[in-house]
C-alpha cells in the first residue's frame, strides 16, 4: 500500500471520527433513547463503522 493509497482514506477517516465524536457527545448528554440504552449505542457507534452514528441519529436519538 503506497502513500497515495493512504491519502485516499484520510477524508473517510476524518468524517467517521467526527460523526462518532458528535454522536458520543449527544449520547453522554442525554439519558433517554427511542430504542436501547447508552452502552448499546456507544458500542454501535464505535463498532459499526460509518453506519453506527447514522443508525444512532435515525433510530436511537430521542426527540427532547
Amino acid at each position: 500500500m503506497g502513500y497515495d493509497t493512504v491519502l485516499i482514506f484520510i477524508p473517510y477517516i476524518t468524517i467517521y471520527l467526527i460523526s462518532v465524536a458528535v454522536s458520543w457527545v449527544h449520547i453522554f448528554k442525554h439519558r433517554t433513547y427511542k430504542m436501547g440504552n447508552r452502552a448499546i449505542w456507544l458500542a454501535v457507534t464505535l463498532l459499526v463503522h460509518f453506519v453506527g452514528p447514522i443508525l444512532y441519529f435515525t433510530l436511537g436519538k430521542d426527540e427532547v
